[in-house]
């Protein structure tokens, strides 16, 4: 959900990739503001009176521990790769400033770090920092008190057989129910794909809109949440919430369809049926990789379309998809 952005200080070796990656993670991810020492200006400051400025108003660190240097023992004969020497200095300057519960240690591969950093909040890498992604995300916002969802509907799903059957029976079992439309009574076609950034997620590609929807009912918690975002690839995505409204001072309740579409636009009623259903334009934020977040907010929207009938905003009951769609997730947040 939407709030005042963050500040995240990053400390890093020589890796610029992983740089690079930790920054896309820092700006899109998790919606805040990389600190980098690199990038302050004042090059007459020591290293000890940059850190004192860049670290002003900081909510969390990120340590990237890349095995830049090589070092022994004295009594050693093998060098091993280690973290450079400043990089370290920096870590522990973050522990003694804002604590270690609001510091995570990005470690790539083998690299020798001290015993005293062993027991820190730390993840490990192999060659990209988005293999750890969810890490990061779920690290920055326990240690910034961010409100986390209710609910997370992944679309990790895998079918042991690449059928239609061994589809339909995987996302029944999730809670999704299948209809098609039209007269063509062909199933679109279903797809597991790896993604770097979010995992595992599901690829739909349909002939056209309407050959089907995919439909799931909201869970007892997700009915008293007034809040969705949709994790989806950079398409156009047909999305819809469904919606139980009631009227002010009236015992009269009905439901009624919000169909998601990425703003800004104005809200307009469906020609179909205009009394159930209208199209509302929401806010949406660029994530890593070619994905994008479609923000809802749910009594705001239903008072979009049908406020003006007196309709507000009472419980939220279903889900649904139509058309060519790659899907991650959907978070479901309290009002």
């Amino acid at each position: 959900m939407e709030s005042q952005k963050k500040n995240v200080f990053v400390v890093h070796g020589h890796d610029k990739r992983a740089l690079k990656e930790i920054e896309e993670i820092i700006n899109k991810d998790l919606n805040a503001n990389p600190v980098i020492l690199k990038s302050l200006s004042g090059q007459s400051w020591s290293l000890i009176e940059k850190l004192e400025r860049a670290t002003k108003n900081i909510s969390f660190g990120i340590a990237i521990l890349t095995p830049d240097d090589e070092g022994r023992k004295i009594k050693d004969t093998e060098l091993k790769p280690r973290v450079r020497q400043n990089v370290l200095f920096e870590l522990g300057y973050l522990y003694a400033l804002i604590g270690r519960d609001k510091v995570l240690s990005l470690l790539k591969k083998e690299v020798d770090i001290p015993t005293d950093i062993l027991g820190v909040n730390r993840e490990q890498f192999q060659k990209s920092v988005y293999e750890q992604i969810e890490k990061v995300i779920d690290a920055f916002e326990t240690a910034c008190n961010i409100q986390k969802p209710e609910s997370i509907i992944k679309f990790d799903y895998k079918p042991h057989k690449n059928t239609d059957k061994a589809w339909l029976k995987l996302l029944e079992k999730n809670d999704w129910h299948v209809v098609l439309e039209g007269n063509e009574k062909v199933y679109p076609k279903f797809k597991s794909i790896s993604d770097m950034y979010q995992g595992r997620v599901l690829n739909i590609s349909a002939t056209h809109i309407h050959q089907y929807y995919m439909q799931r009912q909201a869970s007892t918690i997700e009915s008293n949440c007034g809040y969705v975002e949709f994790v989806v690839k950079k398409d156009n995505p047909v999305l819809y919430c469904n919606v139980h409204v009631r009227k002010n001072n009236s015992q009269e309740k009905d439901n009624k369809w919000l169909n998601i579409k990425a703003g800004p636009g104005t809200s307009t009623p469906v020609r179909s049926d205009p009394e159930h259903e209208w199209q509302v334009y929401v806010p949406h934020r660029d994530l890593s990789g070619d994905w994008k977040v479609l923000q809802v907010n749910l009594p705001q929207h239903v008072h979009e379309a049908f406020g003006k009938n007196g309709w507000v905003f009472n419980q939220l009951h279903a889900f649904r998809i139509r058309g060519n769609i790659t899907i991650a997730k959907i978070k479901v947040y309290r009002q």
